[in-house]
């Protein structure tokens, strides 16, 4: 907490001024976050002192909302171009984030990639940045945003062992028997087969965690996706199915996906649509693929 209330006094993140009746007062709190090797064992822990957005009034406190988050497709794109191309991968944790007025630093989150060639100005860039900001330099890249970074003989080898397994015990199947594929071929999920849940939070938590596999598992992609559909409503059938994901992640708990450092650059694009293929309501559906490699 020191630490952290000490990088934003010499970031100068704020200015103390006289508090005027008319101004609505935004709370602040600390938040806390502890983080575990890949066996269990506690690593280190952080503290945030974050504000309370909800205290804000729209119109009043503000006119217009962002949210600078990049998405895990930009994020599995430009590793892809830098083991294309060679490049030096860095990772950054930053003590404490927070927007400045002139230039826009990602917003809540803790770790930040550094890309580029030669890796001497990489380091110039990292030593550039310490001067303004607090952080530490982590090395070549290993663990970020959940994500598992090996070295490969081919690039780099992307895979979620840790966030799988927790989401696994979560559900309590961890030891579940194993399965070859993540959806059956010949069931064809609609909204109103099976019984409904008694419970809808556990088949809708789960679901929306599966969703950040995306990143390294594309063969759960569709699977996932379609369940997702069912949020609203799940039924018995549609647990089932979740079910047998689960079964199928834990006997591919080890796999992940490989960045290619001898793959061409080039984009490819896929389209298709069938006709009324919906089972509930019988629209057409269209879809489409973009490769980069």
């Amino acid at each position: 907490m020191t630490a952290e209330y000490d990088a934003l006094c010499t970031n100068q993140t704020w200015d103390l001024v006289p508090r005027d009746g008319s101004q609505n007062l935004v709370g602040c709190k600390w938040i806390y976050r502890i983080k575990y090797h890949l066996d269990g064992s506690l690593d280190w822990y952080k503290a945030h002192l974050v504000a309370k957005g909800f205290h804000q009034r729209p119109g009043w406190d503000y006119s217009a909302m962002f949210s600078p988050m990049v998405k895990l497709v930009i994020v599995r794109l430009v590793l892809a171009l830098a083991v294309s191309l060679g490049w030096c991968i860095r990772q950054l944790d930053i003590n404490n984030a927070f927007i400045l007025d002139v230039i826009y630093l990602l917003v809540y989150v803790d770790d930040i990639i550094i890309i580029g060639s030669p890796q001497q100005q990489v380091l110039q860039v990292i030593q550039q940045l310490a001067t303004r900001f607090s952080l530490k330099d982590l090395g070549n890249l290993s663990y970020f945003l959940g994500v598992k970074v090996d070295p490969h003989l081919q690039g780099l080898f992307l895979s979620q062992r840790k966030y799988i397994l927790d989401i696994l015990s979560r559900a309590q199947m961890a030891e579940s028997k194993a399965i070859s594929t993540p959806m059956c071929a010949t069931t064809t999920l609609i909204r109103y087969s099976g019984e409904s849940l008694v419970s809808l939070t556990e088949y809708r938590t789960l679901a929306g965690s599966l969703q950040y596999l995306s990143l390294t598992r594309p063969d759960v992609a569709f699977t996932v996706h379609r369940l997702s559909q069912f949020m609203h409503a799940p039924t018995t059938t549609h647990w089932n199915a979740l079910k047998r994901l689960l079964r199928y992640l834990a006997s591919t708990v080890h796999h992940g996906i490989v960045v290619h450092k001898s793959s061409p650059f080039i984009l490819h694009g896929y389209s298709d649509a069938d006709w009324a293929g919906d089972k509930d309501d019988y629209v057409s559906t269209t879809g489409y693929l973009l490769y980069m490699g």
